[in-house]
């Protein structure tokens, strides 16, 4: 509980900062992606202290990767179709 009641009395400072360092013609979605992308990255660093991982070999055998995709193995991709665009 200690951890979260440090975590919340520094939300605001947070906040504000973060809105601060967006530029001026930033929109709701932007202050609000940052937040999020703030938050993840808070519980992400939590859940690596708290030895809550996955190996990254098990991520990747649960993978099929490409080198634009990264799709779960469980699906199934059927090939892809070579074809000329008409121009």
């Amino acid at each position: 509980m200690g951890a979260n009641t440090m975590q919340s009395s520094n939300i605001k400072k947070i906040a504000h900062k973060l809105i601060d360092q967006l530029p001026d013609d930033s929109t709701w979605n932007d202050a609000i992606y940052e937040m999020v992308v703030r938050r993840e990255i808070d519980l992400g660093l939590a859940d690596s202290e708290a030895g809550r991982t996955t190996r990254v070999d098990d991520v990747r055998n649960g993978l099929v990767i490409t080198s634009q995709f990264c799709i779960p193995a469980s699906v199934r991709l059927r090939p892809f179709l070579n074809h000329k665009s008409s121009k």
